[in-house]
């Protein structure tokens, strides 16, 4: 695996992801691409203000998790419609795993964006998975 996306709002879920991120990431020499979204649906001064922050907390992270984890990273931050940004940080470059926060994978379910055709709902993990796999497949031949 040489490219995974994290999205991170910051919260206590996303830090839990990152650390499931990081022993992935270490196993394989794996960039750990950080996304965050902003919801750029608001005054472009509080966007501003907010892309600001976020970018001061993106590069510590960063810094963490090279000097400490030994793992590397890039930065990403999205002004978007915060589902809309996470698809849109998947698509270029393609990363080989997106991390997904503990409320989805305790309830089994995950909740389905794609682009371009939107929010498809809630569907059992193993279903998409299959999908998932299915797709690449298909790109593969």
């Amino acid at each position: 695996m040489k490219r995974l996306v994290l999205a991170t709002d910051f919260s206590e879920r996303s830090d839990r992801a990152l650390r499931r991120a990081v022993l992935l990431a270490r196993r394989g020499g794996t960039v750990i691409d950080l996304v965050h979204v902003i919801d750029d649906d608001r005054p472009r001064r509080i966007v501003e203000q907010e892309k600001h922050e976020a970018w001061l907390l993106l590069t510590e992270l960063a810094g963490s998790l090279k000097s400490v984890d030994g793992v590397a990273s890039t930065i990403r931050i999205e002004l978007a419609d915060p589902f809309a940004g996470i698809l849109k940080s998947v698509r270029d470059p393609v990363p080989d795993m997106l991390v997904i926060g503990p409320r989805d994978l305790e309830a089994g379910n995950v909740s389905v964006r794609v682009h371009g055709k939107g929010h498809l709902g809630a569907k059992p993990r193993a279903e998409v998975v299959a999908e998932i796999l299915a797709a690449i497949k298909e790109r593969r031949a």
